[in-house]
């Protein structure tokens, strides 16, 4: 409370006291009052003075920490002079560096590459570790070009985060997706008794889709867990994504260690359809089954529209749109 105090009344004490001395230099009259009544006067003064001084005492500690600070900061960052190993990656001479720990050669925080170094399957250009004490805490980096990493063609416009792994090296965990990257195949799991007449699968995905590693897969109340090892996520506004003739936003894939489907999570329709007959309005929410709840009938669409009640999710045929009885 005092510190606020300090803050906010100082400056204005200071100021008041710099407009007191110039009336009193350029008006006689008040310089004779001042010595008429001087005690008064002086009582004023005294506390302009206490918290202008308090103010400048307050002001001149925090600079001086800053410029420590700033120096501290600065006696760790490095420029190499020649090709080093830091933080097991070897760096070319001209690699501007900080170590988040002065003198620790494997706490490099960031580094900016004068030519790309590979880090694992990406060829980076700079990189940042926001926790180089934690072994196995994200990289955040720039990548040279648009980059194939663990199947996925990433982006070089955008932040590719990978995760060191001490048995398999770096692998992906997050990016934003290059032109050109499709889902194309349906995972056995997802097909279940329909995989005779799945139809064939080819979801282009617009660049800047993010798709994420799920390593372990998704865990359950009861100990088990999913066989997804991505999430490709469709977010953003004006991201949409074209599947099984319906046009969806915010639509999350659920895929398979092999970049199969194994479902969709969840999406809304970007424009209104008609299947079985109904027509749905843009903003329903869509999804399929997940083959560990519904595994003899996966090839479903689930319809649920906004505001609706609970029992009003329809479900319709995949193939043909056919309105469907309720799921079991």
């Amino acid at each position: 409370m005092l510190t606020l105090l300090i803050l906010v009344l100082g400056p204005l004490a200071l100021l008041c006291l710099l407009l007191w001395l110039l009336l009193l230099i350029f008006q006689p009259q008040r310089r004779l009052r001042f010595k008429q009544k001087p005690w008064r006067r002086s009582v004023w003064l005294a506390i302009l003075l206490a918290l202008g001084g308090a103010y400048g005492v307050f002001y001149l500690a925090t600079y001086r920490y800053d410029q420590a600070m700033r120096a501290e900061q600065a006696s760790r960052r490095h420029t190499l002079l020649q090709a080093s190993r830091l933080a097991g990656i070897a760096m070319p001479a001209g690699t501007r560096l900080e170590l988040n720990t002065w003198g620790d050669p494997d706490s490099v925080a960031w580094a900016d590459f004068p030519e790309p170094v590979w880090l694992g399957q990406a060829p980076v250009v700079s990189f940042e570790r926001p926790r180089p004490d934690v072994s196995d805490a994200s990289w955040f980096t720039r990548v040279a070009s648009d980059t194939r990493i663990d199947g996925w063609v990433c982006s070089a416009g955008e932040t590719v985060e990978i995760q060191f792994d001490p048995d398999d090296g770096f692998a992906l965990h997050r990016c934003h997706l290059a032109q050109g990257q499709a889902l194309t195949a349906w995972s056995p799991l997802a097909t279940g008794v329909n995989v005779q007449h799945a139809p064939p699968m080819n979801i282009e995905l617009p660049q800047g889709v993010t798709v994420m590693a799920v390593p372990q897969g998704t865990a359950y109340t009861d100990g088990t867990y999913d066989q997804d090892r991505w999430t490709v996520r469709v977010e953003g506004d004006g991201i949409q994504v074209h599947a099984w003739g319906l046009e969806l936003e915010r639509a999350y894939f659920a895929v398979d260690a092999d970049r199969r489907i194994l479902y969709l999570a969840h999406a809304r329709l970007a424009s209104p359809v008609e299947l079985g007959g109904h027509v749905y309005r843009a903003g329903t929410e869509v999804a399929t089954p997940n083959y560990r709840v519904h595994p003899d009938w996966p090839l479903a669409l689930l319809m649920r529209e906004p505001q609706s009640a609970v029992d009003a999710l329809r479900a319709h045929d995949l193939l043909t749109g056919q309105l469907l009885p309720t799921l079991p």
